[in-house]
């Protein structure tokens, strides 16, 4: 085999396409995850549940 007909990316364009996910990567971060993880940690019934599930019977 001689490597002919094989497609190369060219290497801006493999920096191009990991700063783009990276971003995507960012942008979802912000707007779902932590906002969900805060929504967890100030719901006051998780920590009653929690708190009854620890108390001694």
């Amino acid at each position: 085999m001689t490597g002919e007909g094989t497609a190369t990316v060219p290497k801006w364009l493999k920096v191009v396409l990991l700063a783009v996910l990276i971003a995507v990567a960012v942008v979802v971060l912000f707007t779902t995850v932590f906002p969900w993880v805060e929504r967890q940690l100030e719901d006051p019934t998780l920590g009653a549940a929690v708190q009854l599930l620890r108390s001694p019977r």
